[in-house]
């Protein structure tokens, strides 16, 4: 049965309040809209500047959207819980850093919505084939990862990232 946009705005509210120890309608302005062209299947909107220490909310910017693709609508409660964590962590971390992801692992929000639906490792290897990357293999843990495409691209001359 398809989650009602209310409930969306519910469970918003109640993940900001577990995470970040505020109750959302206090400081912010929170806008939710459904968008039927949208690729990601949620995303927020409001300022890219870092707004968290860890834990810790520091600065709250007063007016955020929340973009839902009507797919999401449709997910089972603990795949939408995981995914509503996720961009209710993005509220003090605009960025997907470490400090993004040590989160996310923490209150158990989604990684990636493919890590998500297919159980992949969520670290990618990738190396550079032109002006794009390629993944090549992935791991569950960052130094892993990291150990082996270092020496993969000294080797074969050159470059690759790490992407979660």
């Amino acid at each position: 049965m398809p989650t009602k946009l209310s409930e969306v705005k519910q469970l918003f509210r109640q993940e900001v309040r577990r995470i970040w120890g505020k109750k959302v309608d206090d400081y912010i302005i929170m806008n939710y809209v459904v968008v039927e062209d949208k690729r990601a299947a949620m995303s927020i909107g409001g300022a890219k500047r870092p707004r968290a220490i860890g834990n810790t909310m520091i600065f709250m910017t007063k007016k955020h959207t929340l973009y839902i693709a009507p797919r999401t609508l449709n997910y089972n409660r603990a795949k939408l819980l995981a995914l509503i964590r996720h961009e209710v962590i993005h509220l003090g971390h605009p960025l997907h850093n470490k400090e993004f992801f040590r989160l996310c692992k923490q209150f158990g929000a989604m990684l990636t919505e493919e890590s998500y639906k297919t159980n992949l490792p969520p670290y990618r290897a990738q190396i550079k084939q032109g002006s794009r990357y390629k993944t090549i293999k992935r791991f569950d843990d960052e130094l892993k990862a990291y150990n082996w495409l270092k020496p993969y691209c000294i080797k074969h001359k050159i470059r690759g990232r790490i992407l979660i």
